[in-house]
Formats: structure tokens, sequence, C-alpha cells
């Protein structure tokens, strides 16, 4: 056994570098065959840290890919929310705007209904409709102060027209009217201005 060691010495002298390049028989171990320790402690070595890198990219590449789905579920609950505003910001314009309609469209109609009682006064019992519809006209929540006076004006030149015992009071009834009108344009042109206060705020 001895002698088989000391050929393989001379064929494959010492490199230097601390162990035989050559496998070398096992003393006491019979047939088995080890490399020199050395080289299979710096293979070992290698493989390890090959080993570890890999985890570690593999790590990297987790830790990236959750940032990643953490961030894009962050930009999806932003627009989200940014989307759901707007829904409601824009809901609510309309449902003020179309609020304005409903009083405009409630104030026309009226003054529609006041003049055409004062129309069809014939006798004294037509101006119960007029002061009925004078009093619904002034009540509107968007009748404003000219208008509300240029009604009550009308009202009391109708009552003293068809009425007997009511004094004549000479006053022309155009210039009524002409007030009436004047104060009717006012208040809708109001309900216009707060009309397009609404909008400007989209």
């Amino acid at each position: 056994m001895h002698d088989v060691a000391r050929v393989h010495a001379k064929l494959a002298p010492d490199t230097g570098a601390g162990y035989w390049s050559w496998p070398v028989p096992s003393p006491g171990i019979g047939s088995g065959v080890v490399w020199g320790g050395v080289r299979l402690r710096e293979r070992a070595a290698r493989r390890a840290s090959t080993r570890f890198c890999v985890m570690d990219v593999q790590l990297v590449v987790a830790v990236i890919a959750a940032l990643a789905s953490i961030a894009a579920a962050l930009v999806s609950w932003n627009s989200q929310r940014r989307a759901t505003a707007g829904a409601r910001a824009i809901a609510s314009v309309n449902h003020r705007v179309a609020a304005l309609d409903r009083e405009e469209e409630r104030l026309r109609a009226d003054f529609v209904a006041f003049l055409d009682a004062v129309g069809s006064v014939q006798e004294l019992h037509d101006i119960g409709r007029v002061l009925g519809t004078g009093e619904i006209l002034a009540a509107n929540p968007r009748c404003t102060r000219e208008l509300r006076e240029a009604v009550m004006d009308i009202r009391e030149w109708a009552n003293s027209k068809y009425n007997p015992r009511a004094a004549a009071s000479g006053t022309q009834a155009d210039s009524r009217f002409d007030e009436a009108r004047v104060a009717f344009q006012d208040a809708v042109e109001e309900i216009q201005r707060d009309r397009a206060e609404v909008l400007a705020e989209q």
C-alpha cells in the first residue's frame, strides 16, 4: 500500500498549492478515493456561495414584485377615489342645476297664471281669481321685491276697476303691467345667474 503511494507521488509531484492534483488512495479505507482536503473545501465553498447568490437574487426579485404590486394597488385606489369624488361633484352640480330649472319653471307658471287671471276679468266675481293667483305669485320663493310690488299694484287696479265700491284710482293700467313684466324678467335673470355660478364650479 505504501509503495503504491510512493509511485503516485513520483508520477504527480506537489504543485505547490498544498495538495495532490491526482486522487490518492486513502490509507485504511480500502479502495475508496478522496480528493485533497483543501480542494474539497474550496469546491464546497464555491457551491455554497453560488446557492446564496441565487437565493439573494430570488429574494430581491420577490421584494421588487411585492413593491410593484403595492404601488399598483395604491394607484388604482387613488384613481378610483378621484373618480368617485368627481362623479359625486358632477351629480351634486346636476342636482342643483335641475333645482334651479324647476324654480324658474314654477315662477314662469305662476306669472302666466296671474296674467291670464287678470286678462279674464269681466265681472266682479272674476276678481277673486286675480287676487288668488297674485298671492301665489307673490309667495313664490323666486319672486323679487320689485315683482311682488308690481303684482300688488295690478291687483289693486283690477279690484278698483271692477269693484263698484272701490274708488277710481285714475292710474294707467299699462304702466302697472310694464312694471310687472320688467320685474319678472329681472327675477328670471337672477335664476339664470345662479345657474351659471353653479355650472362654473365644475
